[in-house]
């Protein structure tokens, strides 16, 4: 197939299991320090407000001191994400030039009134997304938007220690954290899918490197019910992100009916496994090592991504990205190289 897709065409192909040219590149998230030096920019002295710290954040996920589309253009990304989120009850901190989070606010059933998520009806939030999408739809990207099913806010908003103990002590206090959460986002993505986006990046880790962070048990009891609420109400392609080894939930996974697996991290799942067990049914994202990009040289990162695209890439159902995201450590220069490998090597029929 000649190159003549736009990349728009190209994802969205590939999400769906339909012919395409060559093997994409996208990014769930790019971070703020390294997205200005690939764009030869001073660092900032004040990082960008993290997503879902205020009551609606409907913004460009990836910072807001530079254009992401210079951004995109200069890494080769196919693709730019938005992100949606009511408030989460998170305590942060900002260290070494960046926030990290540092605990939550909902600890037992007392803190439960500070959980006020505003209407996600009101469609006047909305409007930065419709401005986004009117300003890049000529780009020829794929536009995304990014959400979650549910359990990161409950999470975030708890901590996992207190989460942990409220599996035992109260229950009932997670299934009302998680029905308020799940209901936000089943309405809020209605109106996204609407606006015209391309497809939706749903991200909630349930995994560890070494296995799932609750029991599978636990995950078909709490997590799936809340998690198939949003699911059912995504209406185009969309793409599931958990970090770590989900594969004992993998079969719970697919029943949401999501195009992409997102992020396959290779020091967590085999993505020659991974693809075998999903035998065909979705698009495999991801799994080329942030230790790669941050630590390794442009050259040896091309011949990992080529190593990829041959073992996961020939029934056209791969999207090559990080495995994880564009971390502050990562090497422009690894990047690039990790581009360059989809142009060089990507292209269909692989030979």
């Amino acid at each position: 197939m000649s190159e003549s897709m736009t990349s728009r065409q190209r994802v969205l192909a590939a999400l769906q299991g339909l012919p395409h040219d060559r093997v994409p590149y996208m990014e769930v998230y790019v971070d703020e320090h390294f997205a200005r030096r690939a764009l030869n920019l001073a660092p900032v002295a004040q990082p960008s407000r993290m997503s879902g710290d205020r009551p609606v954040t409907v913004s460009y996920f990836g910072g807001a001191s530079y254009d992401p589309l210079a951004l995109a253009q200069a890494i080769g990304l196919e693709s730019l994400l938005l992100s949606v989120q009511p408030q989460i009850y998170f305590e942060t901190d900002i260290r070494d030039g960046q926030y990290f989070v540092t605990g939550g606010q909902v600890h037992t059933r007392a803190d439960l009134p500070k959980v006020q998520l505003h209407d996600p009806d009101d469609l006047s939030i909305y409007e930065p997304a419709r401005r986004f999408i009117e300003q890049y739809r000529s780009s020829g990207l794929a536009l995304g938007c990014f959400i979650n099913l549910g359990s990161d806010p409950v999470t975030l908003s708890m901590g996992w220690d207190h989460f942990s103990y409220a599996l035992y002590d109260d229950p009932a206090l997670l299934h009302e954290l998680f029905d308020r959460y799940s209901d936000w986002f089943a309405r809020a993505v209605r109106h996204v899918c609407a606006l015209g986006f391309d497809f939706i990046w749903a991200g909630d880790d349930v995994a560890f490197r070494s296995g799932p962070m609750i029991s599978p048990r636990v995950f078909r009891q709490l997590f799936m019910p809340y998690f198939r609420r949003v699911a059912e109400n995504i209406s185009i392609p969309w793409i599931f992100h958990t970090d770590g080894n989900f594969i004992p939930l993998l079969d719970d996974l697919l029943t949401l009916g999501m195009n992409g697996l997102h992020p396959n991290e290779p020091d967590a799942v085999d993505i020659r496994q991974v693809k075998q067990l999903v035998n065909g049914r979705v698009t495999l994202v991801g799994n080329i090592d942030i230790n790669y990009l941050s630590l390794s040289t442009p050259e040896e990162v091309e011949s990992i991504t080529r190593q990829t695209i041959q073992s996961a890439g020939q029934d056209g159902r791969l999207i090559i990205s990080s495995s994880n995201s564009l971390a502050r450590s990562c090497r422009v220069e690894n990047v690039l190289a990790m581009q360059r490998a989809c142009l060089r090597f990507g292209e269909y029929p692989l030979r």
